[in-house]
């Protein structure tokens, strides 16, 4: 996420304006035709993405992904999978 802006403003109809979080997503696509293991996964593209969290919330997150990547390798028979990580000043989507 970048320091330089977490908030965003744009006026609406009215003579006031709107102020929002900036979000920052990132989406990573990966042809499941090659050989894939979580663990580089998030190593390589996730974790760097992640690096201004706390490291007790980096681990929590490490094992949710890791599984929920694992589980679309063993089990989806996709040719393709997408992940999307959204962040701002509050949040974490994956």
């Amino acid at each position: 996420m970048s320091h330089n802006q977490l908030i965003t403003e744009k006026k609406n109809n009215g003579r006031y304006l709107q102020y929002s979080l900036v979000a920052t997503p990132n989406i990573l696509k990966y042809s499941l035709n090659n050989p894939l293991t979580e663990d580089v996964i998030w190593h390589n593209d996730i974790s760097p993405l992640l690096q201004d969290l706390p490291e007790n919330v980096k681990r929590a997150l490490q094992y949710c992904v890791t599984e929920m990547i694992n589980n679309v390798l063993d089990h989806s028979n996709a040719d393709v999978m997408f992940i999307k990580v959204d962040s701002d000043a509050l949040s974490i989507r994956v």
